[in-house]
């Protein structure tokens, strides 16, 4: 998927892996040619059906990988003899290639990289199995929650961390409640997705020593979830003792920081690296990128941009139908008083809509109209008057009113 995709309401749009794979291109990797006498590569992209289960796409991981692997180690004349896998994962991606390591891949695998994988779920995706995933009414909305409901990848996504906040006594996990209208065998098989990771993990000497997870950072994100009825509504709160500050809005938009490392890697520099961006673009954010680099190499990042001295804080609804107005809101580190830039782009990179409001008390709201159907970026950046400004994107979709 090189280029932004998305099923408004599972899970979040992505930008798309042009950008990861150029920055590997330019490392010097690359893929196999296709013709049988070519030489190996040693890139290998690993496309996967994510609607099924992530167990079936970790078995299919092993058929591809390790093949690839085995041509690399005979190319070469015996200086590849050593070559382990290097895996770069986004989001889902990264529970497939863990599942895979800890599943006999251990000894195949040199190191882990990962880009906002939620190692131990995110409570986003408790709202969307329980809530569903309809946007409009009669014949020209859409209701997708059914078929959310039936895919184990969803459910695999729910969080193994305490994100259940009954309003008295410590957040409580999927172990010690339920969730309403969800199918109780498809979110224990969930459940027990990761606790077979951590045991085999736990079980393994060295199980996090090669592992370098990139987070996304300062974006507001569900964090815990409230059940009221037969619905939950999704708390930007976490204020359980675990890993990582309680601050309000520390997550990428889609994991929160308490779901994006695994059970006992802590939440430090030395495992996680931080990056302000939003979930769909983190693999294409140029700080994650040099990280992954950095990670590639063995050696210390070296950011090829100064870190910025505030942070936006993007509010921006995944999906809207068409002819709905698309609420922008942007929160700033301090009463900022020049212009903020806010750029939308198409799929094919064209600016569609371009403005500079200004922040009024460290806020900026917006309200863009007039999109087309299609999916679309939109960016949060500096002007010139206004250095030190970090940028963060977000995905958006329009779908048309005349498409079930």
């Amino acid at each position: 998927m090189p280029t932004l995709h998305a099923l408004p309401g599972i899970w979040t749009p992505v930008t798309g892996y042009s950008s990861l794979l150029r920055r590997l291109h330019n490392m010097g990797y690359r893929e196999a040619g296709a013709d049988a006498e070519a030489p190996p590569g040693n890139l290998v992209p690993f496309p996967y059906d994510w609607r099924l289960s992530n167990r079936y796409n970790s078995a299919r991981l092993r058929t591809v990988v390790e093949v690839a692997l085995e041509r690399w180690r005979d190319h070469g004349d015996g200086e590849n003899a050593n070559a382990r896998l290097v895996f770069v994962c986004h989001s889902m991606g990264g529970l497939i290639a863990r599942h895979y390591i800890e599943h006999g891949g251990a000894d195949y695998t040199r190191r882990l990289i990962t880009l906002g994988t939620p190692f131990r779920g995110a409570a986003k995706a408790a709202v969307q199995l329980v809530n569903g995933v309809r946007k409009g009414l009669g014949p020209l909305g859409i209701d997708l929650t059914g078929f959310a409901r039936s895919l184990p990848s969803l459910h695999q996504l729910l969080p193994s961390y305490g994100f259940l906040d009954n309003g008295t006594g410590p957040l409580l996990s999927l172990a010690e409640t339920s969730l309403p209208l969800l199918n109780g065998a498809m979110v224990r098989d969930g459940a027990a997705f990761h606790d077979e990771i951590d045991r085999r993990a736990a079980a393994r000497a060295g199980g996090l020593d090669q592992l370098h997870a990139i987070v996304g950072a300062r974006q507001p994100t569900v964090t815990t979830v409230r059940i009221i009825g037969d619905t939950v509504e999704g708390l930007e709160t976490y204020r359980a003792a675990e890993s990582g500050p309680p601050d309000q809005d520390f997550g990428d938009g889609t994991v929160p920081a308490a779901g994006a490392v695994p059970t006992g890697a802590p939440l430090s520099t030395n495992v996680a690296h931080h990056v302000i961006e939003m979930h769909d673009n983190l693999q294409a954010n140029t700080a994650a990128l040099d990280a992954v680099q950095g990670a590639i190499e063995a050696r210390d990042v070296v950011r090829k941009d100064a870190p910025p001295a505030t942070s936006p804080r993007l509010r921006l609804p995944e999906m809207v139908l068409q002819d709905e107005p698309v609420p922008v809101v942007v929160d700033l580190d301090g009463d900022i008083r020049r212009p903020i830039r806010l750029t939308i782009t198409n799929e094919a990179g064209r600016v569609v809509d371009a403005r500079s409001p200004r922040a009024v008390e460290g806020r900026i709201t917006s309200t863009v109209t007039a999109l087309e159907p299609g999916a679309y970026r939109l960016t949060v950046s500096g002007t010139a008057p206004a250095p030190g400004v970090g940028s963060v994107t977000a995905a958006l979709v329009v779908w048309p009113r005349n498409r079930p």
